[in-house]
């Protein structure tokens, strides 16, 4: 009957391969990692088998792997950069707009008999940023930083980022500074478009945002993500290891909101931040500005996260395999964190062995580490009884600035080595009390 069905639709080549015995569809998805020289495996990517009658999805394991749970003789293999956690959508260019309507996805090939078995495929590198290959090089990257942030919000016990979240990857429209904004989150079908036009700086006809409107009210963006860099003088697709702080960075942000709540993003993070761009140029303003000590609070917890989990997973590539490049991963973001120098005059600047800001990030990583090289940062550092789930208690719904934070992870973990914590925030140029 299927045979039938096929031949009478013109579907000739789909019968003819019924000479051989269904398979299941099986294999292996993998991204190239330049840095580590290495591919490996994408977590987490929608995997779709279909032929003329049928069409059945998986999903990879940690490994890359999948297996289909139908069996086809002849099969077209598609992936899709979306699960349930979150899907990812690309804007390359404006007369591409509606792509941000559809997930990532590449159709990998068709496929039959022994083929079936074994289906392989690595997303590459490429140096063009606004080329679809980055895009999809971006996304697998993403995936895998997500699925590494759930692994590590299970090992520290705090929030996961909330479920459903639309991710845009984004290769030109603004300056490359990625966000968080979590308006699908937040609003749910009650979107603000203009925000959004702003936002990416886009100029659209009446007629064009009435068109759009519909479909942005279902498709209303959380994370913002670019798929480039200008930190070598040239704009150009970014590293996996630049990536992925990146994406720790922002799903920090989303961890937060997820413990805060809708509204505290509406009366808080949109005045600070909305308030910055216009006034300042940028999101974060100078720590004289008028809402520095929200912003502060809020991207030490986004930096500290950031470098955190990337000095993590690549001291245990280090530990694993012996590659140099993780190591000098590793030991980079671990530095930026450990020697985080304060300047008022500097939002952030990072150097292999330091970093410099006014945002205090590195007095979370103080509150987890022993010692501190204080002839290099100028920071009193006594404090060592802290983890990463005790500082994370203090980024509550009524913390809104930095000397808050100290107060509530003071009182959420027993006033734990209360006076070196406030020494400590001083050497770090915010003072939060009398002595």
């Amino acid at each position: 009957m299927e045979d039938e069905a096929m031949n009478t639709a013109g579907y000739v080549e789909q019968a003819d391969a019924r000479k051989c015995s269904k398979r299941y569809p099986q294999g292996r998805i993998t991204v190239e990692d330049n840095n580590l020289r290495t591919n490996v495996p994408v977590k987490g990517l929608m995997v779709k088998a279909r032929n003329f009658l049928k069409i059945k999805r998986t999903y990879t394991d940690i490994n890359g792997n999948f297996r289909i749970s139908k069996k086809y003789r002849k099969a077209t293999i598609v992936v899709k950069w979306r699960n349930r956690l979150a899907t990812t959508r690309g804007i390359d260019n404006w007369w591409k707009f509606y792509d941000i309507f559809f997930p990532i996805k590449f159709r990998i090939g068709q496929f039959e008999c022994g083929a079936l078995d074994n289906i392989t495929f690595n997303f590459p590198f490429t140096a063009d940023h606004r080329s679809l290959w980055n895009e999809r090089f971006a996304a697998s990257h993403f995936l895998n930083s997500l699925w590494e942030t759930y692994e590590s919000t299970r090992t520290d016990n705090i929030n996961n980022p909330p479920n459903k979240l639309r991710v845009y990857l984004v290769a030109r429209w603004f300056n490359g500074a990625a966000f968080t904004p979590m308006f699908s989150q937040v609003y749910g079908r009650g979107f603000p478009i203009e925000e959004f036009m702003n936002l990416l700086q886009l100029k659209l006809g009446r007629a064009i945002k009435g068109a759009l409107k519909k479909l942005l009210l279902k498709n209303a963006p959380d994370i913002f993500i670019p798929t480039f860099t200008d930190r070598f003088g040239a704009r150009q697709s970014e590293f996996p290891d630049q990536r992925t702080n990146t994406s720790y960075h922002e799903l920090g942000h989303a961890i937060h909101f997820a413990q805060v709540s809708g509204d505290y993003w509406k009366r808080n993070t949109y005045p600070a931040y909305g308030y910055n761009l216009v006034a300042y140029g940028g999101d974060y303003g100078p720590k004289n500005g008028p809402f520095a000590p929200f912003v502060g609070v809020t991207e030490m917890w986004g930096f500290y996260f950031g470098n955190t989990l990337t000095a993590r997973k690549y001291e245990q590539i280090w530990n694993t395999t012996g590659n140099n490049a993780a190591f000098t991963i590793w030991r980079t973001n671990a530095n930026q964190l450990e020697n985080n120098i304060p300047d008022d005059n500097i939002n952030v600047a990072f150097a292999n062995d330091r970093s410099l800001s006014w945002i205090p990030f590195g007095y979370i990583h103080d509150m987890t580490d022993n010692g501190e090289n204080a002839a290099l940062t100028g920071v009193n550092d006594a404090v060592n009884t802290y983890t990463l789930n005790g500082a994370f208690r203090g980024m509550q719904f009524n913390v809104t600035d930095v000397c808050g934070y100290m107060e509530e992870v003071l009182r959420r973990n027993g006033f734990s080595q209360d006076l070196q914590m406030r020494l400590m925030m001083d050497s770090y140029r915010w003072q939060c009390w009398a002595p």
